[in-house]
């Protein structure tokens, strides 16, 4: 009986650490997806609970993937048509700072598109600040409703027209 119980304390003993070494395995590979690891996976085989949950686990992770791949896509192509529209565009956030310039609007405020991204509108343009655009930009923020107003700029002679939208971070 002694040579039956040490046969199966050490079937146990092998069999916990295999399930062990399984858990742990999950544990890691969600650790190195919680730190950008994207290629992280299970890679469990056979046709046993954890086997089956590793397998669950490696098909959520693909799927996550390919949906930030085409998420990915999407602000690539968004990018592009801003950046090649003929109409200037901004987006400011609610701390009046821009967050996307693209070229024609970088034209219009002439200034590189890359000096005012992450800057202060106000401090960059302090002669507009409480102007007819300023004002309409502080409506929109308030109704969440769009407006439009033309605008003269004495600095640089011209008028501008803009169409200003709510958007979730801004204007």
């Amino acid at each position: 009986t002694a040579v039956l119980l040490a046969t199966a304390a050490l079937f146990w003993f092998y069999l916990y650490r295999g399930v062990l070494r399984r858990v742990n395995r999950l544990v890691a590979v969600a650790h190195a997806l919680e730190h950008g690891d994207h290629a992280a996976r299970t890679r469990f085989s056979g046709k046993d609970e954890l086997s089956s949950i590793g397998a669950a686990f490696d098909a959520t992770v693909d799927a996550l993937q390919a949906r930030t791949a085409q998420a990915a896509e999407a602000c690539r192509q968004t990018e592009e048509l801003l950046a090649t529209m003929g109409d200037g565009f901004v987006a400011i956030d609610h701390t009046w700072h821009y967050t996307q310039v693209n070229t024609r609007a970088a034209q219009l405020l002439r200034r590189p598109a890359k000096d005012l991204v992450g800057k202060h509108v106000w401090t960059e343009f302090p002669e507009t600040q409480g102007g007819a655009a300023h004002r309409a930009c502080e409506r929109v923020l308030a109704t969440q409703q769009a407006v439009e107003v033309e605008d003269y700029d004495a600095a640089h002679n011209c008028w501008y027209e803009n169409r200003i939208f709510p958007a979730a971070q801004g204007v």
